[in-house]
């Protein structure tokens, strides 16, 4: 009989504390979230767009089992940054009322920190690896189509707006040319395409990092203001585009063969493009400018 409570306890136990501890981190958060009004919980501007990008992650649960939450730990930093832009470019289409931009470029960071808060709790209590997608044409293209339909839903719960704003050629053109390069570059070649465009999607957004940086600051030193809202919007959809590529072809398998060690990398390098770009453009007041 104590055999088999000891068994029990062994089995169960560090099972309950994981989810106690998951259970207080998320109180912590929101307790804090309560008295700072940071905007991480959003429902319109972060929960509601976070739920619709995960969907297509979970239909996959039938075939990963528990190694989802293994993908959605390697999704949710990606989709922090997609809420982010998509809450970047509702902000640029409705500035006509400065009172309401500082209150508004909250968004800019609270999806990113949610996502990655998400990323790091989904991680810790994940299998170590993911489970080989049995990944057919047709679930190929069911999966695209389902992230992309997630996408508007998103944007409509964002900004409400036609999807007209979140399409853009010459954004799209930049990111087909950059997964292009990437394709070909000779450190891919034993990689397969899902792969190659995960890994390529990393550089759309580097690629649209720098050129926003440069073009921002020229056209500044040039005296153009008109010319920095088209842009600053064309800089920010490349970006989203670059994520969106990335998220899909996670979710296609992109990343299921990487270590944790990459996969934080990877995430690391989407991060640092996007915070670089934003904290140029849309820079927070300064304390000594707030005192």
């Amino acid at each position: 009989m104590k055999e088999n409570i000891e068994a029990l306890t062994k089995r169960y136990y560090p099972s309950a504390f994981k989810i106690a501890l998951v259970i207080a981190s998320v109180f912590f958060v929101w307790l804090n979230e309560r008295s700072l009004k940071t905007g991480l919980f959003d429902l319109d501007k972060v929960a509601l767009p976070f739920f619709y990008l995960t969907l297509p992650n979970i239909l996959l649960v039938k075939q990963l089992g528990w190694s989802t939450l293994m993908l959605l730990s390697r999704q949710f930093t990606t989709i922090g940054i997609v809420v982010s832009v998509l809450n970047l470019v509702s902000l640029l289409g409705n500035m006509s009322d400065p009172s309401e931009v500082q209150s508004a470029l909250k968004f800019t960071y609270a999806p990113l920190a949610f996502g990655i808060l998400l990323s790091y709790i989904t991680l810790i209590y994940s299998p170590s690896s993911i489970k080989n997608l049995k990944l057919t044409p047709r679930l190929a293209l069911f999966l695209i189509s389902a992230s992309v339909v997630s996408l508007f839903a998103s944007w409509q719960s964002i900004d409400g707006a036609t999807i007209g704003y979140i399409l853009d050629f010459p954004a799209l053109q930049i990111t087909i040319l950059v997964l292009a390069n990437a394709y070909f570059y000779s450190g891919y070649s034993d990689l397969t395409l899902t792969e190659r465009v995960n890994r390529g999607s990393i550089f759309v957004c580097i690629v649209a990092a720098v050129l926003g940086i440069a073009y921002y600051t020229f056209l500044i030193s040039a005296g153009e203001p008109r010319a920095i809202g088209p842009i600053v919007a064309f800089i920010l959809l490349a970006i989203l585009y670059g994520s969106m590529s990335c998220f899909i072809s996670t979710t296609l398998g992109g990343k299921s063969n990487v270590s944790i060690k990459e996969a934080a990398y990877m995430d690391w390098h989407l991060i640092e493009s996007y915070v670089f770009l934003t904290l140029i453009m849309f820079p927070p007041l300064s304390l000594l400018s707030l005192f």
